[in-house]
């Protein structure tokens, strides 16, 4: 078992989460924003419409904790099944 200071999403959610980069406990809307691969400011816009992960405010800093993000990406997860095996080649037309 991996040491939970230390755990990624990898382990929480394997098929959401990108393998390079471990999120610490708490993380800056920086450091969302790049797991993610996504801009900063669209962490800002999905707060202002209150689809982002739970954040917590310390002092003047913003920080996300990695249950929540992982709880609001479970949420998010894409109902359909991972398409696992490469899809069959497309039919020759006939002329």
């Amino acid at each position: 078992m991996p040491d939970p200071e230390r755990l990624t999403l990898n382990h929480m959610h394997p098929d959401s989460a990108p393998a390079c980069h471990d999120l610490q406990t708490w993380s800056s809307t920086r450091d969302l924003a790049d797991w993610l691969h996504i801009p900063e400011p669209t962490i800002h816009q999905w707060r202002s419409r209150g689809t982002a992960p739970a954040a917590h405010r310390i002092g003047r800093h913003l920080r996300f904790h990695r249950d929540d993000i992982a709880a609001w990406l479970a949420d998010r997860a894409d109902p359909r099944p991972v398409q696992r095996e490469p899809a069959a080649p497309p039919a020759r037309l006939q002329t």
